[in-house]
Order: structure tokens, then sequence, then C-alpha cells
């Protein structure tokens, strides 16, 4: 293992394998601190004494693609049609670009939002393509037609738009995803909306697109972060049959399928959706409290904070007088034992910036908080 910043490829399996190896606090993963729901487990206790240990069929379980074409609003027909079942919403993400850049060939362009989550601008870099970094300026009324101006001048195929965002909880509005599928159907702009965060929301609920099957439009989620099994890998892909078709190639040598006994849990759960209501609504009120205690915390220190509006993250500046962020991970983690990711992760603009996972319980949220505090104070 090195230290030095050049050789991380990534900061988030970084930073989280020195707390695995060496204890602490993992402020740096998107790893909940919360507990499944019981009822799940013990769904999945009953699927392990069963015999469902076999390959599940490779699109994924009907039943538990019904539950998606239900949360997307979409009739029957789409359960065989327009969904995928994947070994994680990642398998899903990289799934549609290979089949995207495969079409377009070796002049494959791909742009985000800065701050970028790791795979929208990881696959670009390891796979040899462009990467266009955007700047979010909502002030200017003009912001859309700009940006979209530069899509086009940039020749961008593929744009990424997550919400709520990692590693900023940004939360895109109705109109600008009305606006990113009016795009794609005029231009061969190709648009994948990251909705792996979309039921933890704290202000307001995630606008998905209308309607939901559009040519070159991908939505992607997940059952990982609502119900706090991360390591079970199940996520899904919706899109138009065509493509899902396409991608369901690339699906079978890449992930073949996700694990049956765990469909099976998750489809038995989802059925009660009293409990499914209970249960994420629960755990949107405690990711928020713990993000908003968090917040405080670090801007009494001297952060700039600007508040998430969904998603597991804390997204903050640097004071002024300490170095840039990949220092200051280092340091804090090995004077405190509390991991975060640096800002350079997601984009070279951002080397002052410092991502911090708050879906933690409250009580190590103030842990991790005290300590935070007094590396900060003994640093002036």
């Amino acid at each position: 293992m090195t230290d030095n910043p050049n050789a991380i490829s990534s900061w988030i399996s970084f930073m989280s394998n020195k707390v695995k190896s060496g204890g602490g606090i993992n402020l740096a993963q998107g790893l909940p601190g919360f507990r499944p729901p019981a009822r799940l487990l013990e769904l999945l206790a009953e699927e392990a004494a069963g015999n469902n240990h076999q390959y599940a069929p490779g699109r994924g379980l009907p039943v538990l693609a019904a539950h998606v074409a239900d949360k997307l609003n979409l009739p029957g027909t789409a359960v065989a049609k327009n969904i995928l079942i994947t070994c994680g919403a990642t398998e899903a993400i990289t799934d549609t670009y290979l089949h995207l850049a495969r079409k377009a060939g070796s002049t494959f362009t791909v742009a985000a939002f800065g701050p970028a989550y790791e795979s929208y601008s990881r696959l670009p870099m390891l796979l040899g393509h462009r990467f266009v970094e955007l700047t979010r300026d909502e002030s200017d009324p003009d912001f859309l037609t700009k940006t979209a101006d530069l899509l086009v001048g940039q020749g961008v195929d593929l744009l990424f738009v997550g919400s709520p965002g990692n590693p900023f909880g940004q939360v895109i509005p109705a109109n600008e995803v009305d606006f990113w599928c009016q795009m794609a159907a005029k231009t061969s702009l190709n648009v994948v909306f990251d909705m792996v965060y979309s039921d933890l929301w704290f202000d307001q609920p995630v606008a998905f697109p209308t309607p939901v099957l559009q040519e070159r439009v991908y939505i992607v989620g997940s059952f990982s972060k609502m119900l706090s099994v991360t390591g079970w890998r199940v996520g899904w892909l919706a899109a138009p049959e065509t493509s899902i078709t396409e991608i369901g190639l690339l699906h079978d040598f890449a992930g073949l399928s996700a694990p049956h006994p765990l469909q099976w849990a998750l489809s038995r759960f989802l059925d009660d959706k009293e409990a499914v209501n209970k249960y994420v609504s629960g755990l949107r009120d405690l990711i928020r409290d713990s993000c908003l205690t968090l917040e405080g915390a670090l801007v009494q220190t001297g952060f700039h904070v600007k508040p998430a509006h969904g998603g597991y993250f804390v997204w903050a500046k640097l004071p002024q007088h300490l170095p840039n962020s990949g220092e200051f991970v280092l340091a804090l983690y090995e004077r405190t034992g509390v991991a975060a990711v640096p800002g350079i992760h997601f984009g070279e603009k951002f080397s002052r910036y410092v991502r911090f996972n708050g879906a933690r319980p409250i009580n190590e949220i103030n842990e991790a908080a005290a300590l935070i505090t007094r590396f900060i104070n003994d640093s002036r």
C-alpha cells in the first residue's frame, strides 16, 4: 500500500481499506451504518434454507423486475422488455457505458457535472475515451442552454446525471430532467440518469424522466442504498427494448445474473409496501440528521459546506489554513483514525474539498466530528 497520491487509482477504496486494516471511523466509503430491515433478513434466512441457489434468470427475476416497473409507473409488459436486473448499479452503469462506446467507436466522448462520481470519469480514463467536466451555474438563467451548446460543440455522446448526486447531494429539478430528455430526443446525445440515491431525498421527492422510456435515455437504480444492503450488489437498469436487449448481451458476460436468493428475498420484502415505506422513511430521517450534525460541526471549525438535498454525503471545502485535500485526509486518518475522501478524486478543480459519508449512526458522527474538530484546532 502506498501513500503516494499519484499512485492511488481510487481514493474511496484506498481510504476505506485503511480503516478495514487499521481500524477507525470510515467516513470514506458509502457504507451505511444502519441495520437492514429485520423482516428482509428473515426472508433472506428463509431463502438460504431453500432451493434457489443456482443461476437466476439472466435478466433477473420477473417478480423483482415487476417492483422496478411499479416504481417507475411502467406497464406489466415492461418487465420482460425494458428492465434488466444487474450485479449492482455499478454494473448497470458500466454495461450501458460499454454498449454506447461500442456504438460510437474511438471518438466516444463523455460528460458529467463536477464534482463527478468516479465511474463517470474513471471509465473514460481507463478505456481511452475523452471526458468533459461540466460546471453547474444555476445562478445563470441560461445555464441549461449554454451547457447544451457546449455538449454539442464538444461532440459529447454520453451525459451522466446523478440525482441525488455523489459526492455532492444535488437533487436535479424536474425541469432540468425534462430538458436533458428533450435534448436526447432532438440530438444524438445519450443520457444516463443515475438514481441510486433517489429514495434518500431530504426536502422533496426526486424527479424521474417522464415518460420513463425514451430513446437514448437510460435510468440506473439500486436496492442497496434504500435498504442498507450495499453488499448484496443488486441493481437495475430501465431503457427502451432494443437497448435492453443489446446491453443484456454484455450483462451475460459481465455479471450473468444477480444473486438468486437475494433477488427472491428483496422481491418478497418489497411486496409489503407499508413495511418498505416505513423503513425508507425512517432511514431518510436518520441520514438527514447525521448529515446536518456533521455539516454543523464542520462549519464551526471553518469548513464551507453547501447543504446536500439527499444522498449519503457531506461535501465540504477546507479551511484556508489547511493543505490540499489529499494531504489533509492522509494526515486526518493518521492522527485521528477518521477516513474521508479528498475532492481531487472527483475532479482536478476540487483539490480543496473533502467528501465525508454522513450515512452513519449519530453517535459515530458525533465522535468523528469531535476528532475532526480537535485535529483542525491543533493544526492552526
